[in-house]
């Protein structure tokens, strides 16, 4: 499968097949049983090859079929051992995810990448300890297997240090490759350059429902460092100016220097005043003083900024849905962050509260901020901005200023967030309150039919596309680096941000399975949208993250058996319809469908729904499954589930179409373009031919004028004294000329000078009109020792005898320009004559 069409679990597939060799073979690729199990040989799906039913019985099992297709009221239960294809066994038992463990970083302090898998760190390394494909290559051809040592010392309920587990990792691998040596001594040489190259700090983690909520700790500490570290080190020093001006003010005129004392009376650091410029800014010797209502101006904002330096450490507010917080030690987890539970239909109300609260203390500091770099350049004008910072409000914070502010976020449970707190959602939008809702959703398509319906579930990340200035997201918890992006970006957002987080807890499947089944199917894609006012809406999209971004389903290529032994690839695209399937109350939506059954009326529903209504007459949609023996069945699916499938495609489609994949006015604009470029072409294309026509007709004429002046100067050149006297006609070819008898023949024979009635035959051997070629090839192609090219490519009749009379008249159909004058047959007994010489007549 091509890169671009990686799908979100495409390593069950041909990919995985050598990851999981790798993993499980030992030494000198000896097989070595472990935790992970052993490939012993390639499996592949079973198609067995229908024999049809008698007629009677097809005709009575397809009206069921199209009973149960309308409505989905004939329910035969599907098989418990039956399974979606790529989900099926055979391919996932033996699973090894690599974006997982993921690292993320506990040191925010230096610039860098903060939320990576552990495969995309060793491979980074190697390129620098090991550039050449030849180097390290036991560690290169080794990397799956640290991952899968690493998932086995992880667990999902213990945080450990990264340098920890890698430790522990890499002595493993040493235990389990007992090499011995020179080549014991280079491997461990390239694992301590490796073990060099990695993050000294950091923690590790595997795939576990509390993945998401460490990433999103990461990600606001990320988000929150560096405005932060700008904004206290800005405040700082503009205290220190502000001060500085007073110490200056207090010094009469006319002004004196002020020393290391005043500054340590004042309690400043001296690192961090320079005492020059703070004298460059005072009024000169004998200028007027700053006045009382300046001075207090500056001394209450110098309060101010005092004042709001303890707002520095906190970090933000957390509130978190009383369902999800019962399962969680939420507190210590976001450390420096105030977090508390809230009663359901009561979170964003608390969020909005809490916000309005919190937020009037950071009005104040901004305010005071951009008034004393007025103060400080001498800028403050009070009958323009007195006015103006009386009104001011967080909504005049610039993007810089909101970035410094604490994160407000809320933590909701999906369901109840749309159920009891829709309307209390679209107030705090509406208000534009650069706030941050995370809606946690658990379940796909709902967990029993009482829930949601397939084709009615409410999509809230869909919805939220029609707020304005808006950030909107969607992620899963499987795709680690995409999840830390979306929420630093939401979080950096300037404006409203809303997260749809799939974190499915299931106990019937594996969630990390159901996850990735979810955004195959196109009922969970992933997406983010950066709807600030004033941007580019084609820019605002970003879908790339999800699998075969550019198809409308994802599809599988693979390798099928048939039961006479024949091995075929086959295309398999995998649908919202199986994904339902794994959900035991929507059952009721799928019939299998005996192999003796089968007709051409059972199509796959990817192509019942590209067609139109009426090509989809008497036809049944099906998807593939496949049993625990390997075996392929066609699985019906009902109407109501091939509407629910239609409609996460189209909500995808939107979404494809607002990224600007497959947009509609792109390819009408194109199929415009491309009509109009073939239409300018043929205009162009018809006038070149008419002037090539005139020219070949032109040519034509002054051919045939050469000719006829040829003919008449032969005839001229005739002894007419030897012409028969008798009334038989000449023929119409050209005259055969015979020199006149001179007088120094005198010893010519008398008999040969007898009068005798001549044989007059006109020659019509084949020719070309040359000048007029226009090295087509077609003859030169037909035979090329007959015909050939001159030094100007010009085609000429190189030897009439190296072919056959049919060829000369086959070139001459040919012949474009219609150039080629087949004569007359050489040969006299060749096949078919009177048909070809009436063909060539026109030629000739």
């Amino acid at each position: 499968m091509a890169a671009k069409d990686k799908s979100s679990f495409s390593h069950f597939f041909k990919e995985d097949e050598r990851l999981i060799k790798d993993v499980i073979k030992g030494p000198e690729n000896i097989p070595a049983e472990d935790d992970a199990g052993v490939l012993n040989k390639k499996v592949l799906p079973k198609l067995i090859t229908p024999v049809a039913a008698p007629k009677e019985e097809l005709t009575a099992r397809w009206q069921k079929v199209r009973s149960f297709y309308r409505h989905a009221i004939y329910r035969e239960d599907l098989n418990s051992e039956l399974a979606p294809l790529v989900l099926s066994s055979i391919y996932t038992q033996n699973v090894v995810g690599t974006d997982f463990p993921v690292w993320l970083s506990d040191d925010i302090s230096i610039d860098g990448e903060y939320c990576l898998p552990l495969s995309i760190l060793i491979g980074r390394a190697l390129e620098v300890i090991a550039p050449e494909p030849e180097e390290a290559l036991l560690v290169k051809t080794n990397i799956n297997r640290i991952l899968h040592i690493a998932n086995e010392y992880l667990s999902s309920s213990e945080i450990r240090t990264f340098r920890d587990v890698l430790n522990e990792v890499l002595e493993e691998l040493k235990n389990q490759y007992a090499v011995a040596g020179d080549d014991a001594e280079e491997f461990h040489k390239d694992l301590d350059e490796l073990k060099a190259n990695l993050p000294e700090k950091g923690i590790l983690l595997p795939h576990s429902i509390n993945i998401p909520y460490h990433i999103l700790y990461t990600a606001m500490n990320v988000a929150l460092s560096e405005p932060r570290k700008k904004l206290i080190y800005e405040i700082d020093h503009l205290i220190s100016d502000l001060e500085g001006l007073l110490r200056v003010e207090k010094d009469k005129h006319p002004k004196e220097t002020i020393t290391k004392k005043d500054n340590e009376d004042s309690g400043l650091s001296e690192s961090i005043v320079d005492f020059d410029e703070i004298n460059a800014m005072a009024p000169e010797g004998g200028s007027e003083s700053l006045g009382q209502a300046r001075i207090n101006r500056i001394s209450s904002i110098i309060k101010n900024l005092k004042e709001g330096r303890p707002l520095f450490d906190k970090k933000g507010y957390v509130l978190i849905d009383e369902e999800i917080y019962k399962n969680g030690n939420w507190i210590d987890l976001f450390d420096n962050y105030e977090v508390e539970a809230y009663e359901n239909g009561n979170g964003c109300n608390t969020l909005s509260s809490k916000f309005s609260e919190s937020i009037t203390a950071w009005e104040t500091l901004f305010r005071a901020k951009r008034i004393g770099h007025l103060e400080v350049d001498d800028r403050f004008r009070e009958e323009v901005h007195t006015e103006y910072y009386d009104h001011f409000h967080w909504d005049n914070l610039s993007n810089e200023e909101l970035d410094a502010c604490p994160h407000f976020v809320l933590l909701a449970d999906e369901p109840r967030l749309f159920e009891s707190e829709f309307s209390s959602m679209s107030a705090i939008y509406s208000n534009n309150l650069p706030v941050n809702i995370i809606a946690i959703k658990k379940r796909i398509i709902g967990a029993s039919k009482d829930e949601v319906g397939i084709h009615t579930q409410t999509k809230l990340g869909g919805l939220m596309l029609s707020q304005k200035n808006i950030f909107v997201g969607q992620s899963t918890s499987i795709t680690p680096n995409f999840l830390f992006n979306c929420l630093t970006d939401g979080l950096s957002a300037f404006a409203p941000a809303f997260l749809v987080l799939l974190n499915i807890e299931n106990k019937d499947h594996d969630p990390y399975l159901l996850t990735s089944a979810a955004i195959e199917s196109r009922d969970f894609p992933a997406f983010s949208y950066k709807g600030i006012l004033g941007t580019a809406w084609g820019s605002r999209f970003d879908v790339k993250d999800n699998p075969q971004a550019g198809r409308t389903w994802p599809v599988h290529k693979l390798q099928v058996e048939h039961d006479t032994g024949e091995i075929e690839e086959m295309e398999f695209p995998f649908t919202f319809a199986d994904l339902a399937v794994l959900n035991k109350d929507y059952q009721n939506h799928f019939l299998v469908i005996d192999p003796a059954h089968w007709s051409d009326n059972l199509i796959h529903l990817t192509v019942y729904i590209s067609n139109s209504d009426e090509e989809n007459i008497e036809k049944i949609p099906f998807i593939w499954m496949i049993d625990n023996n390997n075996n392929l069945h066609k699985v019906a699916v009902s109407w109501p589930m091939a509407l629910a499938a239609q409609e996460r495609l189209d909500f995808w489609r939107r979404l494809q179409e607002n990224s600007g994949i497959n947009n509609y006015h792109v390819i009408k604009a194109v199929e415009y373009t491309k009509e109009k470029m073939q239409k300018k072409h043929k205009k162009a294309l018809k006038k070149l031919m008419k002037e090539h026509e005139s020219e070949i007709e032109m040519a034509r004429d002054e051919e045939a004028e050469k000719v006829m002046e040829n003919l008449t100067s032969a005839l001229l050149n005739l002894d007419l004294t030897s012409l028969p006297t008798g009334t038989k006609p000449l023929s119409k070819s050209t005259p055969a000329i015979e020199t006149p008898s001179t007088e120094s023949d005198e010893k010519v024979d008398e008999k040969a000078t007898e009068p005798k009635e001549a044989e007059i035959t006109l020659s019509n051997d084949p020719y070309i009109d040359t000048p007029l070629c226009t090295s087509c090839n077609e003859c030169t192609n037909l035979n090329g020792k007959m015909f050939m090219y001159n030094n100007d490519k010009m085609a000429y009749i190189a030897d009439a005898s190296a072919g056959t009379f049919a060829e000369l008249v086959q070139a001459a159909e040919k012949c474009p320009v219609k150039i080629i004058h087949p004569g007359s047959p050489l040969n006299p007994d060749e096949p078919n004559l009177d048909d070809l010489i009436t063909r060539a007549a026109k030629f000739n």
